[in-house]
């Protein structure tokens, strides 16, 4: 008797977890649903994620032998550029230009990867030092990080190529001729916009802007000095 209840206990059980088991139709229709769930969430991350990394790579572009990124500045763009410093360093600089290095066609003569390391100076003519607290002195900011980090000189000072100014001022005077075996950097203020090496001291830059404002000729030298850097490497002493 006793056994008899058992089996009849046990039948009922297992009945009863058949019953509460879903049938394979309804398996079926659920794992159908969650399926389509998840194609559903990856076409709505598809439709932010594609489009985001296709505008990722249209703003990216390569120029003078590094890669460049077009980013936002506040209602402009500026243009960051990455590479190893020139100096054999594993030192990676990050130089940001307001101007389109591809657009950039201010005049440029000469080789422009000479610096000498230990000694270096960016020296001001007369117009020039006007621009103080205007874009050209922002400009000469960043013209310093370059020459320092990127282009690897161990010292940068200032200097003006006025030597009266020089006197009063006890500011060096630093010209291209002042200093023939040192890197100088000398910024003009003139009608027309260009660069030039000179031809006295190879290691003399002559940068020339038309106004305070006009910082394309500064970014153009870095964009100079970063081409004949990748094409035929760094020359320092």
């Amino acid at each position: 008797m006793v056994k008899k209840k058992t089996e009849s206990k046990k039948k009922s059980k297992k009945k009863s977890t058949q019953e509460n088991k879903p049938s394979k139709k309804v398996r079926s229709a659920e794992e159908k649903q969650l399926i389509w769930f998840f194609l559903i969430i990856a076409v709505v991350f598809g439709s932010f994620l594609i489009p985001y990394f296709y505008i990722q790579e249209l703003n990216k572009f390569d120029f003078v032998g590094i890669e460049w990124v077009t980013e936002p500045f506040g209602d402009s763009k500026i243009y960051h550029g990455r590479f190893y410093a020139f100096d054999g360093s594993d030192v990676v600089f990050n130089v940001y230009m307001r101007n389109d290095p591809r657009k950039n066609d201010i005049p440029a003569e000469g080789n422009f990867n000479l610096f000498v390391k230990d000694e270096s100076f960016i020296t001001l003519g007369a117009e020039a030092r006007t621009c103080n607290g205007r874009q050209v002195s922002r400009a000469l900011v960043d013209l310093g990080s370059f020459l320092k980090a990127g282009v690897g000189v161990e010292s940068l000072d200032v200097g003006t190529t006025d030597l009266k100014y020089s006197k009063d001022s006890g500011i060096k005077h630093v010209d291209c001729l002042t200093h023939p075996e040192k890197t100088v950097i000398r910024i003009e203020k003139g009608e027309e916009s260009w660069i030039v090496q000179d031809k006295e001291n190879p290691y003399c830059y002559i940068i020339q802007v038309n106004s305070c404002e006009d910082i394309a000729p500064i970014e153009k030298f870095m964009v100079e000095a970063i081409s004949d850097f990748k094409e035929t490497g760094i020359s320092n002493q």
